[in-house]
């Protein structure tokens, strides 16, 4: 994955026009070993509005109109997109088919220690976590958010989606039209960007 202000290109058509961009960084993204966010409404840090201008030029300095940014209703993904609209000149919205997985009471909790109870629900789909919905009900959403997107993208504009994690985590089987899974690998930096 690349860094703020740096793209790496997906896999898919390549005159696609759909950016990915990881929210900003949290408090929780700083913590020497990442604490899981889920849903839990964890503010950007201060540093994070120039990472996300960075970001936000590399989008302008590809040449082309944005048509919209959407984020969820969570400060740190709304801020981010604030930015990034303001930036490059295009209108926000909310759109709460881009939030993240609500992992319920395994949020706050350091990710090394819960991994293995991630991939259990992960690994049966349907199975509720405590104060969270399944894995695949979040999957559901996201794959026809994303496959949606991909139908309304042309080759003449941009639109940006600020997603979480989990997103990123999901969208390699997503992509690929497969069962849900959920790519440890598929993690990039706050505040950086996936051209589609």
């Amino acid at each position: 994955m690349a860094g703020p202000g740096r793209a790496i290109r997906g896999s898919l058509v390549s005159d696609m026009a759909l950016i990915l961009v990881r929210h900003g960084p949290t408090e929780w993204n700083e913590a020497p070993v990442e604490l899981v966010r889920g849903k839990v409404d964890v503010p950007l840090l201060p540093k994070a509005k120039a990472l996300i201008r960075a970001t936000a030029e590399q989008i302008k300095a590809r040449g082309r109109p944005v048509l919209s940014v959407a984020s969820d209703d969570l400060s740190r993904s709304k801020t981010t997109a604030e930015i990034i609209g303001q930036t490059v000149g295009a209108p926000t919205y909310v759109d709460c088919d881009l939030e993240p997985w609500d992992i319920g009471k395994m949020a706050g909790q350091f990710k090394p220690e819960i991994i293995d109870t991630i991939r259990y629900y992960v690994e049966n789909p349907d199975k509720q976590p405590p104060d969270g919905e399944p894995y695949m009900d979040f999957y559901r959403r996201w794959a026809r958010r994303f496959n949606s997107g991909r139908r309304m993208t042309n080759g003449d504009a941009d639109i940006v989606w600020v997603v979480h994690s989990s997103n990123f985590h999901a969208l390699p089987s997503i992509m690929a039209g497969g069962e849900p899974e959920y790519d440890e690998e598929k993690q990039p930096a706050p505040a950086s960007m996936m051209v589609l």
